[in-house]
């Protein structure tokens, strides 16, 4: 009112938007500003310690991964609104599919080649044209398996095309090398291609997928941002050469990586198997709203994958020090809780406007079975630290015993509690199996004489605590995002200040 008298309507609409892009710019400056310092400034190790490193390393990828995952949120949301639940779910059976053939057969080879990247670091781009050599057989054969599986099983025949299609995607993921730059700990890079992928996948998606008709485009957007982010890595990676991996070479990596992969496969079938089984248990719809509600626990995995990263180096050169091992370890739980645990306990808590605010109030339904996802990612967090101990120990065999027994203990529950109970009965056989591998590996790791300290776990969970406090005593209905904002910035507060009290004293 102020602005239209003292200048009329053009001061008025002038005015208002500058001053409200200069908040946004303002608010933007320092999360943009620290994301570019930690992905871009090869001195940005804020202190010589271990862990300032490790941290860096973390916050380089967690940039990426985050700003990759709110991404594929907002193309996941549209997808989900423009092709239905009916639709939706074909895209998430298709993608189980693809999960179980494909990733887990590659990602052998790309763990032990981050080990031995990590330990031998100019010898590189030698590792890696091993590697990819390896992956780009285990994913001829994937393809082989997912169009088997499309053509025998009897699927209808807009659900064969589309996991037909979805085969495709193996290609990439033999030619990404993100390993190489994980062994290596540029972290900062992968973060940029995380991100180079879904931004892809989102402009195509809004170009080309405009109702449920053009569901079989979809895998083609998502074939077309993984090979962008393949090249992206892998071309400065081997600058223009490719060495020749000797028989030799490649003969000691599959031997190496044969049994990750078996555990890597059977973790695999933790994550995926529910949603095939329910593919052909529970209609389409159903499958919709099941697969909306992982897209949300898949956002969260991701930032797991970066705290899991980040150690691996630090690990892998302290694997004959079990007591260096138990303190590094602490600290990637410590970490793995801090990045989980507020989105575990808040979407928890407002599970249901959360599904209607981002997939529509059609997928209302998958809210139960959400939060009983949600839980089982606490176990995964603290589970997925273990892996870069158990692949520098060279105790492989022991995790792929472990893991086995909870597809075991997986598979036994799917068959019986879907029947009975639906995507709820698949989201308690998934939490299940995670509990049953977390007791197996804390057990073995303690007979190694690996004992990790729940030291730097506490802040986490008193700030979660503070978190549930904050989203349970405000009066009143309220928007979701509000919900969010009020509760991350107790969070953060308290995590902060948790973390400051509890840092060891530094005397003369």
């Amino acid at each position: 009112a102020w602005l239209w008298e003292r200048g009329g309507p053009g001061m008025l609409f002038v005015a208002i938007p500058l001053h409200f892009g200069y908040q946004l710019l303002s608010a933007a400056a320092v999360p943009i500003g620290a994301g570019m310092f930690l992905l871009f400034d090869e001195d940005s190790s804020f202190s010589p310690t271990r862990p300032a490193v490790t941290g860096t390393r973390f916050f380089a990828l967690a940039f990426g991964e985050t700003g990759a995952r709110l991404i594929a949120f907002v193309t996941t949301a549209y997808l989900a609104r423009r092709l239905g639940a009916s639709a939706f779910g074909q895209i998430g059976f298709a993608t189980a599919v693809l999960m179980h053939f494909g990733p887990g057969l590659l990602m052998g080879t790309g763990e032990v080649g981050s080990r031995e990247v990590a330990r031998n670091q100019q010898n590189a781009p030698v590792i890696a044209a091993t590697g990819i050599t390896l992956r780009v057989i285990a994913a001829l054969v994937a393809m082989t398996a997912i169009l088997t599986f499309a053509s025998v099983l009897g699927l209808d025949p807009e659900r064969r095309t589309i996991t037909s299609l979805y085969a495709l995607c193996v290609i990439p993921i033999a030619f990404d090398t993100s390993w190489v730059y994980k062994g290596l700990g540029r972290t900062g890079r992968i973060g940029m291609a995380i991100l180079l992928v879904e931004v892809v996948c989102l402009v195509l998606v809004l170009i080309f997928v405009k109702a449920p008709a053009d569901v079989t485009r979809v895998p083609l957007t998502q074939l077309t941002g993984s090979l962008t982010a393949a090249a992206f890595l892998t071309i400065p990676l081997m600058r223009g050469h490719w060495p020749r991996p000797t028989l030799n070479s490649l003969r000691r990596m599959a031997r190496q990586s044969a049994m990750i992969t078996v555990s890597r496969v059977l973790r695999v079938v933790v994550v995926s198997l529910d949603v095939i089984l329910l593919g052909f248990m529970v209609s389409s719809q159903e499958l919709g709203w099941y697969s909306a509600a992982y897209r949300i626990v898949f956002f969260v995995m991701a930032l797991l994958y970066a705290a899991h990263s980040a150690f691996l180096p630090e690990i892998a050169q302290s694997a004959d020090n079990p007591r260096a091992l138990s303190a590094i370890l602490s600290r990637a739980i410590g970490m793995a809780l801090a990045v989980t645990i507020p989105f575990v306990v808040g979407g928890v808590l407002i599970a249901r406007p959360m599904m209607n605010l981002i997939f529509g109030a059609e997928y209302q339904a998958g809210a139960g079975a959400l939060q009983l996802l949600l839980f089982s990612l606490v176990l995964l967090a603290v589970h997925a630290a273990t892996r870069s101990v158990f692949l520098a120990m060279h105790r492989l065999g022991l995790e792929t015993a472990i893991i086995a027994v909870g597809v075991a203990t997986n598979i036994a529950l799917n068959l019986y509690l879907i029947p009975r109970y639906g995507i709820e009965g698949a989201a308690v056989a998934t939490v299940a199996g995670e509990a049953v591998i977390l007791a197996g590996a804390f057990i073995t790791l303690a007979r190694l004489g690996v004992r990790p300290s729940v030291r730097y776990s506490i802040p986490a969970v008193i700030a979660a605590a503070l978190l549930a406090g904050v989203l349970l005593l405000i009066p009143g209905p309220r928007p979701v995002v509000a919900s969010i904002a009020a509760g991350g910035i107790a969070y953060v507060i308290a995590l902060a200040a948790g973390t400051i009290l509890l840092r060891p004293r530094v005397t003369a």
